[in-house]
């Protein structure tokens, strides 16, 4: 099934979200490769919404419409970004359901190859990932990331 096809699919909420994620992601990409991740944040700041207290009801279908939608662009998107990329977007979407999320960097050591990768927590719960990605990555307790790091 093509593209057209899946989106028309989609009912209004997850429409709109692909929407964002596939005009969005190119543009915060583009961001943090040229001014680094926390001036991209800084920027991106400035368009989130407050985050209440609580969560709202429907945060469960928030993050399961997020989920599947950010996986869909991944595996099939004309533009698929980085780790690091759709996961700044995704916080940022997921903020402005009223649902926070962590940021989780991590790093191993493969093949004589350094690699970090990067990903959403939420109760200590991968939210773009699969659960076992703290065996697989060596998490960073304060990362300082320059333009230069490399995201697989």
């Amino acid at each position: 099934m093509n593209w057209f096809k899946k989106y028309k699919k989609l009912k209004p909420p997850g429409r709109s979200m692909l929407t964002t994620i596939l005009f969005s992601l190119p543009l915060i990409h583009l961001c943090i490769k040229l001014l680094g991740l926390n001036i991209t944040q800084a920027i991106l700041a400035k368009f989130q919404k407050r985050i209440p207290n609580e969560l709202p009801p429907d945060s469960k279908l928030h993050l399961t419409r997020a989920r599947h939608i950010f996986r869909y662009t991944r595996l099939h998107g004309p533009f698929k970004g980085n780790c690091l990329s759709r996961s700044v977007l995704m916080q940022l979407l997921l903020q402005n359901q009223g649902i926070c999320s962590q940021m989780i960097i991590g790093v191993r050591f493969d093949d004589r190859e350094f690699k970090a990768h990067a990903w959403l927590e939420r109760d200590g719960k991968p939210l773009n990932e699969s659960m076992d990605v703290r065996q697989r990555f060596s998490v960073l307790e304060n990362p300082s990331l320059t333009k230069e790091t490399q995201f697989i």
